[in-house]
């Protein structure tokens, strides 16, 4: 799944919980970062690229079955099951990853 964006952040779609005793981070709250989140991934060659056309699957290295990753700027930081909340996707968090 490519990563894709918008512009503004929209806080109604983050259901967030406090961190306990982590670091105060409130100097860069604001900071707006990237969340994308990875249904799995393929090695294809120059020419398995070009051949992909509307309607080609592309097989992932990934179970159904499986967790999502949710990464922030490319860092894998937790994984999820893939819910729909008000008719569009979403990620309830099953894993916090170590770092």
């Amino acid at each position: 799944m490519a990563d894709q964006a918008s512009d503004t952040p929209q806080d109604d779609v983050v259901q967030t919980a406090p961190i306990p005793d982590g670091p105060d981070l409130s100097a860069v709250s604001d900071v707006v970062v990237t969340a994308s989140v990875e249904i799995g991934r393929r090695q294809l060659t120059i020419a398995e690229a070009q051949s992909i056309s509307t309607g080609t699957i592309i097989q992932l290295d990934r179970e159904i079955d499986t967790p999502m990753d949710l990464r922030i700027n490319g860092q894998l930081v937790a994984r999820g099951e893939v819910v729909v909340v008000d008719n569009e996707f979403g990620l309830r968090i099953v894993e916090i990853v170590d770092v």
